[in-house]
């Protein structure tokens, strides 16, 4: 299962550089992509949409990959920067609560949630991964740059 914004390209990109480097797996056979907006379906793969935000899309995508467990891998890369163009704060006076709560619904709760309705189908005969990608910016340590405080504290608290 792999889910982010264009998971074509990420599988493209895992699959190059090989799966038997994160997952015990000769080949894949299968990958369910998931996003926003269902993928096409076809040459292996089956496209599958759903809603960070709403736990009842999440759980539903999953029940339909249910016939082909146990899975893998779950590769989240997933995650918003500027929602609806808002921009990072540069300042504290910049955040908003209606940002930090959307920031937080898709950076780590729509994550977690993934994890909670995954977990149970990744294969436990073999090597199976459970991979949430963060950012740099997360790093509470590395804040040199400043700003972006709503995105740094979702990615941070996926870090958790």
């Amino acid at each position: 299962m792999i889910t982010c914004a264009d998971p074509y390209a990420c599988s493209s990109q895992i699959f190059r550089n090989g799966t038997r480097a994160l997952i015990d797996c000769p080949s894949v056979d299968h990958v369910f992509a998931c996003s926003r907006v269902a993928p096409e379906s076809g040459n292996g793969f089956t496209g599958l949409g759903f809603d960070l935000t709403d736990e009842g899309s999440i759980r539903d995508a999953v029940q339909l990959m249910g016939h082909r467990r146990p899975l893998n891998m779950v590769f989240v890369a997933t995650g918003v920067l500027n929602p609806a163009g808002a921009g990072p704060e540069k300042r504290w006076k910049d955040l908003s609560p209606e940002a930090l709560g959307h920031m937080f619904a898709v950076n780590t709760a729509g994550p977690a949630l993934i994890a909670k309705h995954t977990l149970d189908h990744l294969a436990r005969d073999r090597k199976s991964v459970f991979c949430a990608l963060s950012a740099r910016v997360g790093s509470i340590e590395d804040n040199h740059l400043g700003g972006w405080h709503a995105y740094r504290a979702s990615k941070a608290a996926l870090n958790m």
